[in-house]
């Protein structure tokens, strides 16, 4: 669910989402927050998913996409969003 919102609204992954989620705030286009703690995400453990989910994208990441076959500029997007927003999720 998490990675589906974070796609929803372009293709990029979407960083304020990411920060709104670590705030504390839902997007203004759902109740994301509600809907993952139904999935057993909730407070704390929201951030720390949501760092690891990061990490978890964000590795191998260049090698997935060369596999695809998409440009260089494509294919760190992830790491680039956890090197970016993951300092504040620790």
């Amino acid at each position: 669910m998490l990675f589906l919102a974070l796609m929803a609204r372009g293709n990029r992954p979407d960083d304020r989402l990411v920060r709104s989620l670590a705030a504390g705030r839902d997007p203004e286009w759902a109740p994301l927050q509600r809907l993952l703690g139904d999935g057993g995400v909730e407070g704390i453990e929201l951030r720390t998913y949501l760092l690891a989910a990061l990490a978890v994208w964000a590795a191998n990441e260049r090698m997935r996409a060369g596999a695809l076959g998409l440009p260089q500029a494509h294919s760190e997007r992830y790491r680039e969003l956890l090197l970016d927003v993951g300092p504040e999720l620790v």
